[in-house]
Order: C-alpha cells, then structure tokens, then sequence
C-alpha cells in the first residue's frame, strides 16, 4: 500500500505519456549501465528520477516543489540510516556486539527501518543510499578510521553523476527521437 505513494511522487513530477516513459525509462537504463561499467556507485531510483527531470525541463512542466521533496529525501536517507544504525548498534549492542555478523545485522535492520519510513513520505528512495548510510553511521560508532574517505567520495560522485547524465540522456533520447518530426514540418 505504502509503496503506490512513491509512485504517484514520481507521476506528479511531470506528465508522462506513453511515448516520455519510454524514453526516461531507456534514459535511466543507459544512465545505469554507464555507471556500472564506470564502477561508480548507482541508485536507479535516482536515475529515473534524473529522467523524469529532464522530460520536465524540456517540456517546461517540471513539478518544483514534488523535485524539491524528492532531493530532499535522497539528501535524508543516508543521513537519516546512519542515525539508525547508530542507535541500532548502540542498542543492540549491549546484548550482542561480535563488530562482523552483528554490523551487518545493524546496516540491514538501519536500511529496512529507513526504507520502510520513507514509503510513509511516499517517496521513492535509494536502498543503495540507505545501506551507504547505515554502514557510515556503523563507522562512525566502531571509529572515524574504519570508514575510507575515498570510497565514500566516489559513492558520491556516483550519486550526483547518475542525477545529471540520466537528465541528459533522457533529453538527448527525446530530441533525437523527434528529429524526424522537425526535418517534415
């Protein structure tokens, strides 16, 4: 039930018609496998969203204010999973605290809970997002030193470029796509 919330997130960013779908879910596919092959990190929420995006700039029907909640839910996911994950790890902690078996316990339940949050926002997030986050905030508990600042940069990098290259190729589908249309009118 929680989970058609997000959905209508999605569709109240812009209109939609068969033929836009189309060409945000190809846009959101290529985006993936680009950064797949690239080896950066990949939420295809985002990348769809990224799509979705950019059919509404083109159009001029871009929901702003829907955007601006979406963005603001990618930016709380991580942050709002490391939270949990730290009062998880530090709860459950006293009963059971072996750093292996029981931190990946912490970064899983951290990513349910968060997961399972954000359907009541009904906003469509990244699983990818909540576990980075609920292993950063499991870092942060066990020590600074265990997190590696690179690899944390590149999920990052990862998650901005997902963003900005599904927005444009979904633009660039959508024109060439039409040329036809320009060259006989």
């Amino acid at each position: 039930m929680e989970g058609s919330a997000g959905i209508e997130t999605l569709a109240g960013l812009t209109h939609l018609d068969l033929g836009l779908a189309v060409v945000c879910s190809l846009g959101a596919a290529i985006t993936v496998t680009i950064m797949t092959i690239i080896g950066l990190p990949v939420s295809t929420s985002q990348a769809v969203v990224g799509a979705i995006m950019g059919i509404g700039v083109l159009n001029r029907q871009l929901n702003v204010a829907g955007m601006g909640k979406v963005v603001a839910c990618w930016f709380g996911t991580p942050v709002g999973a490391a939270f949990i994950a730290i009062l998880v790890y530090r709860g459950l902690g006293v009963l059971y605290n072996r750093l292996d078996a029981f931190s990946a316990l912490v970064v899983v339940l951290a990513e349910a809970i968060t997961m399972h949050a954000y359907t009541f926002v009904g906003v469509p997030v990244s699983a990818s997002q909540a576990v980075v986050g609920a292993a950063l905030g499991v870092g942060i508990v066990k020590g600074v030193n265990t997190i590696r600042r690179r690899t944390l940069v590149n999920i990052l990098l990862g998650w901005v470029l997902t963003l900005a290259v599904a927005c444009f190729l979904a633009l660039a589908i959508n024109v060439v796509a039409h040329l036809h249309y320009m060259a006989s009118g």
